[in-house]
């Protein structure tokens, strides 16, 4: 049986529910860091998700609008 691809990925948040139901939390450490002055509390955390993107070029250039 073939093994699901999985990437790791490292975030600051300040609510974890954007962190996605595929998603898997590998470590959640609480931070606060400082943002023009004013502090920020959150936690670091560390997630493997599924790597659906499949191998990027170098020389690629985003096409897609960011809404």
């Amino acid at each position: 049986m073939k093994q699901k691809e999985t990437k790791t990925e490292v975030l600051f948040c300040t609510d974890c529910s954007f962190i996605s139901n595929e998603s898997v939390i590998l470590e959640k450490k609480a931070k606060a860091i400082n943002v023009h002055g004013k502090e920020i509390h959150g936690w670091v955390v560390k997630i493997a998700v599924p790597a659906t993107d499949g191998p990027v070029p170098l020389g690629y250039t985003r096409t897609e609008e960011v809404e």
